[in-house]
């Protein structure tokens, strides 16, 4: 998880706000991905799950799928990938999915975008 250290994290409910409304937006069946070029030097990460998913547990272990697979992905692209802010919105479907089939969907999203 070194690599996560370098991802900036989103916290603030108007960051979300902000990508949700001026970011470009791709939808699949386990994801959805905002995402927009920020002015930093720094990728920027924020994870969001809703109450479909599930419990608590549920939730949480959903946000750490998508995390390892993020993290994954990015190791992978560190140069292509910075610059940019991503929001990632957990679906129903994402619960039953492992971290390396949600990667699978992160790196074809990413390259039909020209981002990776």
């Amino acid at each position: 998880m070194k690599d996560f250290a370098e991802i900036e994290r989103i916290k603030e409910n108007w960051q979300f706000r902000r990508l949700y409304s001026r970011g470009k937006k791709i939808v699949t069946s386990s994801l959805i991905i905002y995402y927009s070029e920020n002015k930093s030097d720094t990728c920027c990460l924020g994870i969001t799950t809703g109450k479909k998913i599930g419990n608590a547990v549920n939730r949480n272990r959903a946000k750490r799928k998508i995390k390892e697979a993020f993290t994954a992905v990015y190791k992978n692209n560190k140069e292509k990938m910075k610059g940019h802010s991503f929001v990632l919105v957990a679906r129903v479907k994402t619960k039953n999915l492992k971290s390396h089939e949600l990667q699978a969907v992160l790196e074809t999203e990413l390259k039909k975008t020209a981002i990776i």
